[in-house]
């Protein structure tokens, strides 16, 4: 008779019966596939930085460096409290391109504010004008204003805390007579108690 693999006899019943694994997880990822995968992903995600570098080799000629500089110094006709530049209206844009133009053609800054401020000085209120003004020296001065207001309050405050009350430096006053009798008496009494 022919024995089964399924006897206990056989030494085929040690090999270990084969794990349930829910379906899709069967398979481990290998070292080789992890970095291949990973290496491909990469690759994926670098192909739109590489497009764009090929595209436009030099991300901002001279004249677009002038416009994007010029239209963050100067405000806004239609946007109050804005500059050229964070404007997002029809109009800006199309200032902006007038700078462009203006830049191309070989206009200095101060020539293309001086156009500017022609054309829409009257957009603005009284006495406001498209360029920023030059800001004096000392307001480099005011982002650390808060810092140093800070440091100061807590070295007071430490200084303050360190020092001892003002009341422990005076010095008691002398004892009086009154103080002198009320003393003894005290003395007396624990004197009495002892005994």
């Amino acid at each position: 008779m022919v024995q089964h693999a399924t006897t206990p006899n056989n030494p085929s019943h040690c090999r270990a019966a084969p794990r349930r694994v829910p379906c899709g997880l069967d398979r481990a990822w290998s070292p080789v596939s992890l970095r291949a995968s990973i290496s491909v992903l990469l690759l994926v995600m670098s192909l739109p930085s590489l497009a764009s570098a090929e595209a436009n080799p030099n991300a901002l000629d001279p004249v677009a460096r002038r416009v994007s500089r010029l239209a963050g110094e100067l405000h806004s006709p239609f946007c109050p409290g804005k500059t050229l530049l964070t404007c997002t209206s029809y109009q800006a844009v199309e200032v902006r391109r007038e700078i462009s133009t203006l830049a191309s053609e070989g206009k200095k800054d101060a020539e293309i504010i001086q156009l500017l401020q022609a054309k829409y000085g009257d957009q603005f209120k009284k006495g406001r004008q498209i360029a920023n003004p030059v800001q004096p020296w000392y307001t480099i001065i005011v982002p650390f204003l808060p810092f140093a207001l800070l440091a100061f309050f807590l070295i007071w405050v430490f200084r303050h805390w360190r020092r001892p009350a003002q009341e422990d430096d005076v010095p008691a006053p002398p004892p009086t007579a009154e103080d002198e009798a009320r003393l003894a008496r005290l003395r007396q009494r624990i004197h009495n108690d002892t005994d």
